[in-house]
């Protein structure tokens, strides 16, 4: 025969199957929050406890490198970028190290990888010898590392000035009647005697053509045919200008 529940007794068991189904869904939803929030919080560091990590992905700059290569087109001391250099990029991951209060200790490379690599710049560099008019003559500045080498050095301090600011008559003319420009320098006629042959490194071949009111000792004021082309000298310290005196 079968056995019949009460009514009482058949809901009051029907009420605790149903919070026992309530009981198991919420503690799985407080378990999953859990699970999140400990993936969004910096582990622990096992060996130090009082340090936390965490992976940091940066991205960062890769400098380019510069190709210099000489070339005869252009005239000795001078330079110009033939091609100019791109900077690339790469993607860096680190293994960050902080204290609890969040300031970074020290940082991990876990891997590196290249995501715009970096081009080259090319540079060419003067290799042609120059040749300079001083009054009926030619000078022809073909001297080579022989030449330089047995001439006499000195120490100079340089500046340069374009054909229109020689002398303030803005005539293009030097103090020698001989047209100013590059590969023409001012220079103390008791320093350096006018006419003399000069080699000055970072500019080239000059001849001393010109004076100048501040040009005393050993100050050196080296021509250019324009501003623009200051640029292009491989001078690094021009308040330490090795010039060769060649004669």
């Amino acid at each position: 025969m079968p056995l019949t529940l009460p009514r009482s007794y058949r809901t009051v068991t029907a009420g605790l199957l149903a919070l026992g189904v309530f009981l198991s869904v919420n503690s799985l939803g407080v378990a999953a929050q859990e699970t999140k929030n400990a993936a969004e919080t910096p582990k622990a560091n096992t060996e130090n406890p009082s340090e936390a990590a965490k992976t940091v992905v940066q991205r960062e700059s890769i400098p380019f490198p510069t190709h210099r290569q000489l070339t005869t087109k252009l005239r000795s001391g001078t330079s110009r970028t033939v091609r100019n250099g791109v900077i690339g990029e790469k993607e860096v991951v680190y293994r960050v190290f902080t204290r609890e209060d969040g300031v970074e200790l020290r940082r991990e490379i876990v891997s590196s990888r290249v995501t715009k690599p970096a081009k080259p710049e090319t540079i060419e560099e003067g290799d042609k010898p120059v040749l300079m008019a001083f009054s009926r003559g030619v000078l022809a500045s073909r001297g080579g590392f022989s030449e330089r080498s047995s001439a006499r050095m000195v120490i100079m301090r340089g500046t340069w000035y374009d054909p229109y600011n020689c002398g303030g008559s803005g005539s293009g003319r030097t103090a020698t009647g001989i047209k100013a420009g590059y590969g023409v320098v001012a220079v103390d006629p008791k320093f350096i005697k006018l006419g003399s042959r000069l080699f000055i490194e970072g500019y080239g071949y000059a001849v001393a053509g010109d004076t100048g009111g501040a040009i005393k000792g050993n100050r050196i004021d080296l021509g250019v045919d324009s501003p623009k082309d200051v640029s292009r000298f491989n001078i690094k310290n021009w308040q330490h200008l090795q010039v060769h005196i060649l004669n």
